[in-house]
């Protein structure tokens, strides 16, 4: 794998005027780490194609290979961070996303999909297909459906109390 992070190009958002534009789904999501979260800026502040190794993110931010390596593998785990194989080639890359791609989350705990759920990452019909395509089982889903149902109710009560 350390091989593969030394070849792997990352194709990144291109940087505006000097300035890079983060998305909230980023600085406030409750699954990242501050060391992930600071991996992103400095990869999202890259041109696209740029060409990047584990080595030489560690050496800018003052980290080792190996944190930049898990801080990648969160990034990835949390659905941010891509790794794609370029077509009718050995080359990968990654593909850095604003928002998680919910097909590429390694675990769907409960917790991931409501935070997803509430911060408008995904919607009722999304987790319906989690559960369709078997990445939930249906105790899973009634839990998480539940949960959305307290949440929301308290919400409402709490809304005529006022």
């Amino acid at each position: 794998m350390k091989r593969a992070l030394k070849e792997t190009t990352l194709f990144i958002t291109a940087e505006q005027d000097g300035f890079t534009i983060i998305s909230n789904n980023i600085t406030r999501n409750t699954f990242l780490s501050d060391g992930a979260k600071a991996l992103y800026i400095y990869l999202k502040s890259h041109n696209e194609n740029f060409n990047l190794s584990a080595e030489s993110i560690a050496n800018y931010l003052h980290k080792s290979e190996r944190t930049i390596r898990n801080e990648i593998k969160e990034l990835q785990e949390n659905g941010f961070l891509v790794l794609e194989r370029k077509e009718n080639s050995n080359t990968y890359f990654y593909k850095i996303y604003s928002s998680p791609k919910l097909e590429h989350l390694n675990e769907f705990t409960n917790e991931k999909i409501l935070n997803a759920f509430w911060n408008n990452y995904i919607d009722l019909n999304d987790i319906k297909q989690l559960r369709k395509s078997n990445k939930i089982n249906q105790k899973q889903l009634e839990e998480i459906i539940n949960e959305i149902m307290r949440i929301l109710k308290t919400s409402w009560i709490k809304d005529i109390d006022n």
